[in-house]
């Protein structure tokens, strides 16, 4: 609780703001805070694992934003993802090269802002300069849907849903499920699978 102004409104006051994770005991604010493109937000009490987490994920976007300080983000933003042409793959420009991944190797997709990370089944993780918001309206394929503000994921690798809100993906991750996305998932994957 600031004075005069809350950190989401300091945050949307800076002309070139610093790379900002926020740290609050109301979660409510995480969803706001996304929109205003905030690398991470940690809900109080806060784990030294969490705050690991946050840190090294704010460090890869500083690193991401030094690899292209040389190109315009107007371009990057036009040029990043390819629309498919298909329903089984797409594109993604990733260090000046166009790189065609497979619907099926995406496990998961995770926000880092501006950027976004896709994590595949042979381990590798792409980095592309294409906001998630941007990804789930360009993704046709039906396996993909959006279960939290950072992520979206792919419904064949799914392994298991806990009751406290996360799931387990075939690579070891494992991914928060949003309250606003919850049921949406929870129909799908009834329709879907759910043996009764």
């Amino acid at each position: 609780d600031m004075p005069d102004l809350s950190g989401l409104e300091l945050k949307q006051s800076l002309q070139k703001p610093p790379v900002f994770i926020f740290i609050s005991s109301y979660a409510e604010h995480a969803a706001e805070s996304y929109n205003i493109d905030v690398i991470d937000f940690i809900v109080k009490p806060a784990s030294l694992a969490r705050l690991m987490k946050a840190t090294n994920k704010a460090v890869e976007y500083i690193e991401l934003k030094k690899k292209d300080n040389d190109k315009t983000e107007t371009s990057l933003l036009s040029e990043e993802i390819a629309p498919p042409n298909t329903t089984d793959s797409f594109f993604i420009k990733e260090n000046n090269e166009h790189i065609k991944i497979n619907n099926a190797n995406v496990i998961f997709i995770e926000s880092m802002g501006s950027y976004s990370k896709f994590f595949t089944t042979d381990d590798k993780k792409h980095l592309a300069l294409v906001s998630l918001k941007n990804i789930e309206e360009q993704l046709i394929s039906p396996d993909f849907i959006r279960v939290h503000k950072q992520y979206i994921i792919n419904l064949q690798h799914i392994i298991s849903l806990s009751a406290d809100g996360d799931m387990l993906l075939t690579n070891d991750n494992k991914v928060a499920i949003g309250q606003a996305y919850k049921a949406a998932l929870m129909e799908v994957i009834s329709k879907k699978t759910l043996l009764r």
